[in-house]
């Protein structure tokens, strides 16, 4: 009887084979479509001055009636950016670094 526990799962297995497939076959289609951005023959150079503004930023969201966010301003100066995030392809990662 030992023998045979070894196939007990095959059922359950084989029941999900045909959906996993497909999901297969949909990450292959992912992994080659080709990038909808393509990097700049010249990229322009990063500005001197890069602080990032926001002002009268408010949200409310469909489900209530309430501001999430209410006339929200702030800057983010030079010297407090601490990060880098790269655009996201179909065959990278998105990176991020502190």
């Amino acid at each position: 009887m030992a023998s045979f526990e070894l196939f007990l799962p095959l059922p359950s297995t084989l029941k999900h084979l045909e959906t996993d497939q497909h999901a297969g076959e949909r990450l292959f289609e992912i992994l080659d479509a080709k990038p909808e951005t393509v990097a700049p023959v010249a990229p322009l150079p990063f500005p001197a001055e890069c602080t990032i503004k926001v002002e009268k930023l408010s949200i409310t969201y469909p489900s209530n009636a309430t501001k999430a966010l209410d006339r929200l301003t702030f800057a983010v100066l030079p010297e407090e950016l601490r990060g880098n995030i790269a655009p996201v392809s179909s065959n990278s990662p998105p990176t991020s670094t502190s």
